[in-house]
């Protein structure tokens, strides 16, 4: 049986290459969105990381959800700036620097033009200040001393074509005002694809804030071989309950968090478009598997007279499916490392600067690809192994290779209570106005049941439909016609299927055209 399994396998190349293609496309999506999904974790981690200060005091009513988002609505929180003095002495603590730093401002340049980062992510406004974990640093010209001078991040100025010495305008939250161009900072780690706009300290503080004694946030250098918890702990009890004071890990996980959230989005959205991919898959792999075990029904039937039972019959099918998917898993694998690689490119090309970490392929995403690989085969293929192990041994020796086609009743059942189900989600989407998240649930489960409800309702739509518009194909093209007509009704669930792989797959086109 195994012999004549791989027999069998290798006899039908041109068929299963085609069913490996859509498993090693299902695959490489999904090994290429969790690639990209780590690699992308994995930078902005070790950027957040490297460039925490040790310990960072910020106005504690900044973390509420009153004032979340005050940088991109409003004025962000303050703190007063003799808080630096207040810290700056405690034991351990190397330096005390006060920090400013606002979202969302405009720059543009002489003739009016944006001067941004190209990734579409906000401007940042911050006072420079060295440090011993400085996020940037100058990399053309000097550091901005004094009101009338900036320093523009190396993406917006190479984008903009933004040198030393030009004049620029920056809209603050306090107004316009004109600025040159004395210096070029570049990232020392990853670029975020985010702007930024270096001021002096007292510039920035009345240009960004509208005061001239106050910081955003509270940055402390530890000394060598001090724990930076330590100092936190000696500056929350030096400050009392009025600020937050968080340690390098904590603003680092912080941070990282915040970037997970967004990633999550990218992640699941990427994920979307893999089961769709897995989905048609499927359908391509069951109808390569229908068709295989329809033209080797004398060879079943002969294995059968020979002393194979039908659970032989059923491995000797999955065998094949599994052959078929662990190859589909490899090349699938290796297309994901690629695809993942492409994007990461695209992104770079975007402002945002995914090159300081290589790829990251964790445990889970070969164990991932190959179980979507070779559990999307073997599931696709257990209904044709059934039927294969359903081929009576005398069928060797009729003339008649198939017996009549089994009815589509309770596909039908099925479908119409799906389509039912459908139906009712939608309808109460659209008159749901309570809530936005419980209809866009209801929207969901409403798109889910019909798309699926078609998708059961396919064979009896084929044989209905298609033997309607079938009916101008025998005037059109003759005998050729006629016979594609028939042979289209003759198996209306095989039919079936493949419009519905076709169905998914314009569907999301569509769904993608439209948002």
């Amino acid at each position: 049986m195994l012999k004549a399994s791989l027999r069998s396998f290798l006899a039908h190349k041109g068929r299963l290459a085609l069913s490996g293609l859509a498993v090693a496309l299902s695959v490489a999506f999904v090994a290429g969105t969790l690639i990209l999904s780590d690699t992308i974790d994995a930078t902005f981690t070790a950027l957040f990381t490297s460039t925490a200060a040790d310990v960072t005091i910020t106005p504690r009513q900044a973390f509420t959800p009153e004032v979340e988002d005050a940088g991109l609505a409003g004025p962000p929180a303050t703190l007063p700036a003799a808080t630096v003095a207040r810290v700056s002495g405690l034991p351990g603590i190397a330096a005390a620097h006060g920090q400013v730093s606002v979202q969302n401002l405009t720059v543009v340049d002489a003739h009016d033009l944006p001067v941004g980062p190209t990734s579409g992510a906000p401007t940042l406004g911050q006072n420079f200040y060295p440090s011993t974990h400085p996020a940037f640093r100058i990399a053309e010209g000097r550091a901005p001393a004094a009101a009338g001078e900036i320093a523009l991040d190396q993406t917006s100025a190479a984008h903009a074509g933004v040198q030393v010495g030009d004049p620029l305008r920056v809209l603050t939250p306090t107004g316009s005002t004109p600025e040159r161009v004395v210096g070029v900072a570049a990232f020392t780690a990853a670029n975020p694809g985010v702007g930024l706009v270096l001021f002096d300290t007292p510039t920035a503080q009345t240009v960004l804030l509208g005061k001239p004694d106050v910081f955003t946030a509270i940055t402390l250098d530890a000394q060598p071989g001090v724990d930076d918890a330590a100092v936190a702990r000696q500056a929350a009890i030096a400050l009392g309950n009025g600020f937050a004071v968080s340690t390098k890990a904590d603003q680092a996980a912080s941070s990282a968090a915040q970037i997970s959230s967004f990633l999550d989005v990218i992640t699941y959205a990427l994920l979307g478009f893999a089961a769709v991919a897995v989905l048609v898959g499927m359908f391509l792999i069951l109808n390569t598997f229908s068709m295989l075990v329809a033209a080797r029904t004398r060879e079943l039937g002969l294995l059968r007279a020979l002393g194979a039972d039908r659970a032989q019959v059923v491995r000797s099918v999955l065998a094949e499916a599994l052959l078929l998917g662990i190859g589909g898993s490899v090349v699938g694998l290796a297309g994901g490392v690629g695809l993942a690689a492409l994007i990461t490119t695209l992104i770079g090309q975007a402002g945002v600067d995914l090159s300081a970490t290589s790829l990251v392929i964790s445990p889970l995403t070969p164990v991932a690809a190959f179980v979507v690989g070779i559990g999307v085969t073997l599931a696709a293929a257990w209904f044709p192994a059934r039927r294969a192990a359903r081929v009576a041994p005398m069928q060797a020796l009729r003339e008649a290779a198939t017996g009549p086609s089994p009815s589509l009743r309770r596909r039908a059942i099925g479908g119409l209570a799906l389509a039912a189900v459908g139906a009712a989600a939608l309808i109460s989407a659209a008159a749901w106005h309570d809530t936005l998240t419980t209809a866009a649930a209801a929207l969901g489960v409403g798109i889910v049941a019909t798309l699926l409800a078609a998708v059961v309702l396919g064979p009896i739509l084929a044989r209905t439909v298609v033997g309607g518009l079938g009916a101008v194909f025998p005037p059109m093209f003759g005998a050729i016609g006629h016979l594609s007509r028939r042979n289209a009704v003759r198996n209306p669930r095989r039919t079936g299927a493949t419009a519905g792989a076709l169905m998914i797959g314009l569907a999301m086109v569509g769904a993608a055209s439209v948002l």
